[in-house]
């Protein structure tokens, strides 16, 4: 395989597994009821689709897409953490 095949396999295979996983978070939150256990499940499968284009490319766009990712991935994580500490008592 060219260096050229490898970018198009994966970039096909970034779309795939985005795709993929927005398919699965939507199954999680159907089964679950609820979207808090959906949201990590897209963000996981999103920033591993992300990496992997990032792998067919080496523009900044998709240098920033995967910070993007991170980001957005951490902030969700931070705020579910000070939403599930509630006062404890001693």
């Amino acid at each position: 395989m060219t260096g050229w095949e490898v970018g198009v396999l994966a970039g096909a295979l970034a779309t795939l597994l985005t795709a993929a996983g927005l398919v699965v978070a939507v199954c999680v939150g159907v089964a679950t009821r609820g979207w808090d256990p959906a949201v990590p499940v897209f963000l996981d499968l999103l920033l591993a689709g992300a990496l992997i284009g990032l792998g067919a490319t080496d523009s900044w766009g998709a240098i920033a897409g995967v910070a993007a990712v991170v980001l957005v991935r951490g902030l969700w994580h931070l705020g579910v953490r000070r939403g599930e500490a509630g006062p404890r008592s001693a």
